[in-house]
């Protein structure tokens, strides 16, 4: 009965407040989603659901964050990534995810018409003047592993921190499918071509909207030659010479560590 109960996420701008235990994750949530009820009842805006668990999420200005519940803390949804499991931030990036659109959905795109709810149950708001549903925005985009005899490939994105190196991504363009937006990223960014694309795994990545689409590729031929622009620098790395990877808790972190533990010497 506990799993569904509902559950309250106040944010203060980009920050979200989640208990600092993994274990009471739950409980700390819908304690304080009665709490900030019985204070102010119109206080939570409905996000959707999370099975039969019903979401929630309010806002406070950053000044108030000193007031925060006990055993909770602020935290960006980043580093939200490397404190909790998978189910806990999937609960973090849904509400996420949902107040993002929500807020950026509240006039009708056409006409200008304040849009409500289509149906509580959906995922949807409508216009009422002209009949518009808009519905959550949802960005796929790929990152790959590409290898090659032994060695993985790693760049620098020019967002990154001088020392830091991962794996190529970028957003899949309209009439493309997964595996065009791999060939194309890799020739883009760092002009080789690949071979063997093979579907890994993806991971929902609210910042605000993505989803990240996992691959593996194998060298096919041709030489790294960076653009310049989104990648500055790009090689063959071996288990043995890594360079700063990317924070526990993303996709590209854990797609690294496997190839790691593949390859390591025995």
């Amino acid at each position: 009965m506990e799993n569904t109960k509902p559950l309250g996420f106040l944010f203060s701008e980009d920050r979200i407040l989640l208990p600092e235990r993994e274990e009471r994750f739950r409980e700390k949530l819908v304690e304080l989603f009665e709490k900030k009820r019985r204070e102010e009842e119109t206080f939570w805006h409905y996000g959707g659901k999370y099975g039969d668990c019903g979401l929630f999420w309010g806002e406070i200005p950053p000044s108030s964050e000193n007031m925060a519940e006990e055993s909770m803390h602020f935290v960006n949804l980043r580093d939200a990534a490397t404190l909790y499991g998978y189910s806990c931030f999937s609960l973090a990036t849904k509400i996420t995810h949902l107040r993002h659109w929500q807020k950026r959905t509240r006039f009708c795109g056409a006409c200008g018409t304040p849009t409500i709810p289509l149906k509580k149950e959906e995922h949807a708001r409508t216009c009422p003047q002209c009949g518009n549903i808009f519905y959550p925005q949802i960005s796929p985009a790929v990152i790959v592993r590409i290898e090659k005899k032994g060695s993985i490939l790693l760049a620098r994105n020019a967002r990154f921190p001088a020392t830091m190196r991962s794996l190529i991504a970028g957003f899949v363009d309209p009439g493309e499918s997964l595996e065009d937006a791999v060939r194309r990223e890799i020739r883009e960014e760092v002009g080789i071509s690949v071979k063997d694309i093979t579907y890994y795994d993806s991971q929902p990545w609210p910042f605000p909207d993505s989803l990240m689409v996992g691959f593996t590729a194998q060298w096919k031929e041709g030489e790294i030659l960076v653009d310049n622009d989104e990648i500055l620098e790009a090689g063959w790395f071996s288990p043995e010479e890594l360079p700063e990877l990317p924070r526990s808790g993303s996709i590209a972190y854990k797609m690294i560590q496997q190839w790691i533990l593949q390859n390591k010497p025995s």
